[in-house]
């Protein structure tokens, strides 16, 4: 655990603790996705035959099963990444602040990206989508609309963030906190 610290405030607390927490969410879930996919792997081409018809243009689902362990892979050593990251900001290393500020700018970048590939897969504008181009009418309009929300409530969490990693009193916190270290350490 990091140690606490009476300078350090609320929203670094609360800002730390959320990534730390996601980022071990993200971590032991590619970890159970490596694991269950190992084991399950060999029997997949026989599943995969059994499916029958595949719709046309979706060699996509092809090509991420393909990559499965490596893509989980990727997942497991960035959410490692954003742990240290979040574990050090929690400690108020003066790096950990502008890291964790890149971190929410590509996920809230990330976020938006899957938001439109949702909306474009919802609409039918993609091959293999839910629902073919020529429809005029998506039947799935709940579900669109509850990704677009769920995006939007991410996105919007991630833009406070960055506005409070940018501010003035969370700034301030690492900058006082690079002397008080100072004077504790032994020299």
């Amino acid at each position: 655990m990091p140690e606490p610290d009476a300078q350090r405030p609320t929203p670094v607390t609360v800002i730390g603790w959320v990534w730390m927490t996601l980022g071990m969410l993200v971590l032991g879930r590619s970890l159970v996705n490596i694991i269950i996919w190992r084991a399950i792997r060999p029997a997949f081409p026989l599943v995969a035959s059994m499916v029958g018809h595949r719709p046309e243009g979706s060699e996509w689902i092809a090509l991420l099963f393909e990559h499965f362990t490596a893509i989980n892979v990727a997942h497991a050593v960035v959410a490692a990444g954003i742990l240290l990251v979040a574990w050090q900001f929690l400690r108020l290393r003066s790096w950990a602040r502008p890291a964790l500020r890149l971190v929410c700018v590509l996920t809230l970048i990330y976020v938006a990206c899957l938001g439109a590939l949702m909306a474009a897969v919802f609409a039918g504008a993609l091959p293999g989508s839910a629902v073919p181009a020529s429809s005029a009418h998506s039947r799935h309009g709940l579900e669109l609309v509850v990704w677009l929300a769920v995006c939007l409530a991410f996105s919007a969490g991630l833009a406070t963030m960055i506005a409070l990693l940018g501010s003035a009193a969370v700034r301030g916190a690492f900058r006082d906190a690079i002397p008080a270290r100072a004077a504790a350490s032994p020299v």
